[in-house]
């Protein structure tokens, strides 16, 4: 499964598609290290404060979902890529019209 189409209708029949080796492994590399950075920091921010689950018990930087997962926003900016260049931006502009 190669082409957007196939990668779109996956979508439209099941509500998702799995990609396989959509990155290569240095980008892969590249967005672990920022996402990792980032939740570092926010962590840190915490100064060691235990927060709940659930979004009620976190903030809009960092909340967790579940014991020790976490969920940080990150920007595109953060990677430092435009959408357009990213991998998924075929499959994410079929799926937006």
């Amino acid at each position: 499964m190669n082409s957007v189409e196939e990668k779109y209708e996956l979508i439209t029949k099941n509500g998702f598609v799995a990609v396989k080796d959509l990155c290569n492994k240095e980008l892969t590399k590249a967005l672990l290290n920022v996402c990792t950075a980032k939740l570092d920091e926010k962590l840190s921010s915490l100064k060691g404060k235990e927060i709940g689950i659930g979004s009620a018990a976190g903030y809009k930087e960092i909340c967790q979902r579940s014991k020790g997962r976490w969920d940080v926003p990150v920007d595109l900016e953060d990677f430092g890529v435009k959408s357009n260049e990213c991998p998924w931006w075929p499959l994410i502009a079929k799926v937006s019209t």
